[in-house]
């Protein structure tokens, strides 16, 4: 027999999805089974009883909210990261039903920043390495203390106390400190520099309040802000991704300065990545009306909140009087 406890729990869960409407009162006129679907009368969600009462049944598992462990996070962290490359099946195998974990949503955004400070210090270290490297050919002489320089660059990189002393055969040099040299590695003269990133997050962040704009779409579906910041959360990674992006070829655009022909490959693949960025975001939205929030006319909904948060992310730029290369 099944226990009180455990109807209780399904019963609390019989609400629609997309809107939180009661949907209690459907199940006390049943009477000798259950339906298996159903439209809510408040919004017009067509949805299944079976995932509405057993929410578990088709929970991601792939997905970083629903990880138990650190281990199993860890490996969550990076299926999760491949599947957002994948957004038609990452919003088709997540559902409104599946209740958001906003202090796993903590995890994935601190599990973002660490792989981002490991990889700016890796590339901050193969920076100071190619730096010595050239400085040793130019003096025709010996680093005797390379390793010492490059740990100490990348264990206090933005710190003044960090400054490298490089000693040579003939004699000792200072070379710049870590926060020149690190600021000279995220805007080392590629296309797009270190200034489009706050662009780039603002634009995030003003894309979920895009909906306020379209208060006739909110109206007829009732979709509740829980699902749009949802969302919008997990947006942040493309912002993430790009910042990587330009790492990795202010890294490469430094080492190549020495090459005469280098086509400006690292020049083009970050200038790519800025503009794509807001293509794949858009794509990301209009993906996740359609597939998450169910919505009609989903395509139109996503470019329409995406070029309203670019408009407006663009007035406050101008307004602020900040002169980004890139708009």
């Amino acid at each position: 027999m099944v226990k009180q406890t455990n109807i209780d729990a399904l019963v609390k869960n019989a609400r629609c999805p997309r809107c939180g409407y009661d949907l209690r009162g459907i199940m006390e006129t049943w009477e000798q089974a259950c339906d298996i679907s159903g439209t809510c009368s408040e919004c017009g969600l067509e949805y299944e009883w079976g995932d509405l009462l057993n929410p578990a049944r088709n929970m991601p598992k792939w997905c970083v909210e629903y990880s138990a462990g650190p281990l199993a996070t860890m490996r969550a962290f990076f299926s999760t990261a491949l599947m957002m490359l994948r957004p038609w099946r990452f919003w088709s195998e997540l559902g409104m039903h599946h209740q958001p974990r906003w202090r796993r949503h903590a995890v994935l955004a601190g599990l973002l920043l660490i792989t981002l400070v490991v990889i700016f210090e890796l590339m901050l270290g193969l920076y100071t390495w190619g730096s010595l490297v050239d400085m040793q050919a130019k003096v025709s002489g010996t680093i005797a203390n390379m390793s010492e320089v490059i740990f100490k660059t990348m264990l206090l990189p933005f710190s003044q106390d960090s400054l490298g002393i490089v000693n040579f055969n003939q004699g000792s040099y200072v070379i710049s400190p870590p926060l020149q040299v690190s600021l000279r590695m995220l805007a080392n003269g590629y296309g797009v520099g270190v200034e489009v990133i706050p662009i780039l997050l603002l634009y995030t962040v003003l894309c979920p309040v895009g909906f306020l704009a379209l208060p006739q779409s909110r109206r007829i579906t009732k979709v509740r802000w829980v699902h749009v910041l949802r969302i919008g959360v997990y947006s942040f990674f493309f912002v993430w991704l790009f910042v990587v992006i330009s790492l990795i070829c202010s890294l490469a655009d430094s080492w190549w300065r020495f090459v005469p022909i280098t086509f400006g490959l690292p020049q083009i693949t970050v200038t790519t990545a800025y503009l794509s960025l807001y293509i794949v975001i858009l794509i990301w939205w209009s993906l996740a009306t359609s597939r998450y929030l169910k919505m009609k006319h989903a395509w139109g909904v996503g470019v329409a909140v995406c070029v309203m948060s670019w408009i407006v992310t663009m007035l406050i730029y101008l307004y602020t009087e900040i002169d980004p290369k890139l708009w």
